[in-house]
């Protein structure tokens, strides 16, 4: 699955879309399973994350749960951008003026279905620890955040 988006009316809309092989046609067809919301973007921040949070010793910030630290780094992608959405980390949306909304930030999408993929990752121990590294770096850059790769490395170790 993989997540598409449309210009409708000049703006971006972001959908959920699954492949599937049509054996008839002998060919892929793309489904759309859901609507994400509409697609706004995220610019490049001047303050990074360890600034931002006035984090001195990366150490004792890692001490936090992996649920905190993702928390943070999605609060630190909206505050650093000046956006004021209701984020509800109970039920893991991001709301625009009451809407679903789904933000685009470098290759990912910052949004209910990246976040969910995101925070439901556990390390399959019988993987290659790289395969599982990079699984884990492919989830958070599906969902559009930047993790500093020394707090990257302590988030890790704890799975």
């Amino acid at each position: 699955m993989f997540i598409r988006t449309k210009k409708i009316k000049g703006k971006d809309y972001a959908y959920l879309v699954q492949t599937k092989w049509d054996k008839e046609k002998k060919k892929v067809v793309h489904q759309s399973l859901r609507y994400l919301g509409r697609v706004h973007n995220l610019e490049n921040k001047e303050k990074e994350f360890f600034e931002f949070y006035n984090i001195k010793h990366i150490d004792g910030y890692a001490e936090k749960s992996f649920i905190e630290i993702v928390k943070d780094l999605v609060n630190f992608e909206l505050k650093a951008n000046n956006i004021d959405a209701n984020f509800d980390f109970e039920n893991l949306t991001i709301n625009l003026n009451c809407k679903n909304t789904v933000f685009k930030s470098g290759e990912g999408f910052l949004c209910t279905y990246t976040l969910k993929n995101l925070l439901s990752f556990h390390k399959n121990q019988d993987e290659d620890e790289k395969k599982e590294g990079m699984r884990l770096i492919k989830l958070f850059v599906d969902a559009g955040l930047i993790i500093p790769t020394e707090l990257f490395v302590k988030v890790f170790d704890k799975f």
